[in-house]
């Protein structure tokens, strides 16, 4: 199962990246904030997308996504 993300986009100078923290997915494009992710997994999946500043003077900004896919249902 796949999604697309929707963060808010990054300002000149900053970079955005997505991270996941609970589940196994993969995110397309980690530094896309509209990326896709896949192989999101029945139950929590987590994802954080992290902005930082390049020239490191202020500290990262963070937002954490969670995804709840139900199981299958059973036959």
């Amino acid at each position: 199962t796949s999604t697309t993300l929707a963060a808010n986009a990054v300002d000149v100078g900053e970079t955005g990246t997505w991270s996941v923290v609970l589940g196994t997915s993969s995110v397309s494009a980690t530094n896309n904030p509209t990326s896709t992710v896949n192989a999101l997994v029945s139950g929590q999946n987590r994802l954080v997308w992290t902005v930082s500043q390049n020239s490191g003077l202020c500290p990262s900004s963070r937002d954490t996504v969670r995804i709840v896919l139900a199981p299958p249902p059973l036959s």
